[in-house]
């Protein structure tokens, strides 16, 4: 078993490569996994009703070097550059905003719905669940 310690120190935030070929050939950004924390309680406040440019700072809160470091930082000193960066990147191509933040979804599993096995507690997305539902009722007939 893991030691709290052990468990902290994990590397588990892996980033992900997102190709931008149809607007710069050859070329990529990077993504990075977000934390419990980042979902719970950062998303929702980017992406409230209220908040201006939501494209522009979602992909100003995903990318990330290849290491998994922020390129653009919003704590402490950097936050007024953190909105610039976001007012500036919501003023590209939407479609390619789009593709970032889709990948970076993507990559994080956000807006999966899950759905647990009662029998063997297996998660399974929706689609999957309906599956194994209709071949257990048609084992039973």
């Amino acid at each position: 078993m893991l030691t709290k310690q052990a468990l902290l120190g994990l590397e588990d935030l892996p980033t992900c490569k997102v190709e931008l070929d149809e607007w710069a050939p050859g070329e990529h950004v990077f993504v990075r996994t977000l934390t419990a924390h980042d979902l719970e309680m950062r998303i929702p406040k980017l992406t409230d009703d209220d908040a201006p440019d939501v494209a522009g700072h979602l992909v100003a809160f995903y990318l990330c070097d290849e290491s998994g470091n922020r390129m653009c930082p919003d704590t402490g000193d950097d936050t007024e550059q953190f909105e610039r960066d976001a007012a500036s990147l919501a003023r590209k191509n939407p479609a390619m905003l789009k593709a970032i933040v889709e990948a970076s979804d993507k990559h994080n599993g956000v807006g999966q719905t899950l759905v647990v096995c009662p029998k063997c507690k297996h998660e399974f997305d929706p689609g999957e669940a309906e599956k194994v539902e209709k071949t257990e009722q048609e084992e039973k007939n």
